[in-house]
């Protein structure tokens, strides 16, 4: 099996997964850019594993959100005994190709649009989530911010531990029914999880004990929230 990167030459210059939005939500996937600004504008999106399409969303050109949107489902790995399912969604698309379309089988690497910035964006970019549940559940235009972070981990794989733990292990025809390889595969996402979920935690607690030393005065107040500020205003790399 393949799997692309639906931008090539991809990093996370915008919100990264989990990331504290100002509006107090943790963000459900990761904003890819190639360039700054709106240089990734028209720029190809690709469908980073073989899957079926499930849906496109047609932006109304009005409301705020994830615009343009499509969503994929893969089984990846499949074997005999196993395999893992995943939720591909493409949002903030400029325009969908042609081939596109619901129901249809798309593989690694072809087209799904052009990246772009509908739904009222400032700035061109892919917002990109992996997902562990599907329709009726988990819809296109499910958006998962306001969650928990145990809840938002419960649904969504974080896209970032996933393209560069996966984007290696593309498994040929001799490979595809290995069991062993399938479970050293999860058990590599599932220490990049414990080990994101851990931090998260020491975050949590930091925070918290920062919030303490103002409430006993011993730093002042506000101090928390500025940092917190400070941190999330950095462009990711």
């Amino acid at each position: 099996m393949r799997l692309v990167a639906p931008l090539a030459g991809w990093n996370v210059r915008g919100y990264s997964y989990g990331e504290l939005q100002p509006d107090g939500q943790r963000h459900p996937g990761a904003d890819l850019n190639v360039g700054y600004g709106d240089d990734d504008l028209g720029l190809p999106v690709l469908c980073f594993a073989d899957g079926i399409v499930v849906e496109r969303r047609e932006w109304d050109g009005q409301s705020c959100g994830l615009g343009n949107v499509a969503l994929v489902a893969h089984h990846l790995f499949a074997g005999p005994s196993a395999g893992l399912h995943l939720w591909s969604a493409y949002a903030h698309l400029d325009s969908f190709a042609p081939s596109f379309v619901k129901g249809t089988l798309v593989g690694a690497g072809e087209p799904i649009g052009t990246c772009g910035k509908s739904g009222h964006q400032q700035w061109a970019h892919l917002h990109f989530e992996l997902r562990y549940k599907g329709p009726p559940d988990m819809t296109a235009l499910y958006w998962g911010g306001r969650l928990s972070y145990e809840a938002q981990s419960d649904r969504y794989a974080d896209p970032y531990t996933v393209l560069r733990v996966l984007e290696g292990a593309a498994l040929g025809p001799a490979e595809s029914d290995s069991t062993a390889r399938l479970e050293e595969l999860r058990r590599t996402l599932q220490l990049t999880e414990e080990d994101r979920e851990r931090n998260y935690r020491l975050k949590m607690e930091l925070e918290s004990q920062l919030r303490s030393l103002e409430t006993a005065r011993r730093v002042k107040r506000g101090t928390t929230d500025s940092l917190i500020r400070r941190v999330f205003s950095q462009p990711a790399v």
